[in-house]
């Protein structure tokens, strides 16, 4: 049996059992963290292909959580800056206007339901953290602004490096024309 610190754990187990119940336990984990490993990328590529309906979700999912158990619903607005920039980097300004309206409709829709809860407070608490939750947002918005930025640029630098690289082939194909035509010239003189 086991004794001393890890005699909680054992409960009328030897400790070799349960070290073998351990380490079991701690191999299997690392096969689940394999397979995670393995199925981020598909579920990474799964949510970029249906990016639409996981738009929507998010959209329709946060402002039912936001009215139900949030009580300062005006500072929590912000909210909206985040899936709307991630719909205009993602899908084109079409469906970016069509998830605004979507988010502008719903709070309209629950502000009709419940006005009362949409009212600020006035103590100083409310102040303080309207601020800091806009402060919070702000700062949420940036960084994405920042990521996506990062992105763009780097994809124009690849654009530029394709760019660079398609002249030099031109440049390369274009002489070895030449040297056809001249070859060509030749064979029939």
């Amino acid at each position: 049996m086991c004794r001393g610190v890890f005699s909680p754990l054992c409960k009328g187990t030897s400790c070799n059992e349960w070290i073998q119940q351990f380490f079991s336990v701690s191999y299997n984990l690392q096969i689940h963290v394999r397979c995670l490993d393995a199925m981020i990328p598909k579920i990474k590529k799964y949510l970029i292909d249906r990016f639409e309906q996981v738009f929507v979700l998010v959209v329709v999912v946060s402002i039912a959580l936001i009215n139900y158990y949030i009580p300062y619903k005006i500072a929590f607005l912000d909210f909206y800056y985040i899936p709307i920039l991630l719909a205009a980097y993602y899908l084109g300004q079409r469906n970016t206007l069509y998830g605004t309206i979507l988010c502008i409709l719903l709070v309209i829709i629950f502000a009709y339901i419940s006005p009362e809860s949409f009212h600020p407070g006035s103590t100083q608490f409310d102040i303080f953290f309207n601020i800091s939750s806009w402060a919070c947002f702000l700062l949420l918005v940036g960084i994405i602004l920042g990521t996506v930025q990062g992105k763009l640029q780097n994809e124009y630098e690849q654009t530029l490096k394709l760019n660079e690289q398609l002249d030099q082939k031109e440049i390369k194909l274009e002489r070895a024309n030449e040297e056809l035509e001249e070859y060509s010239n030749k064979l029939s003189a």
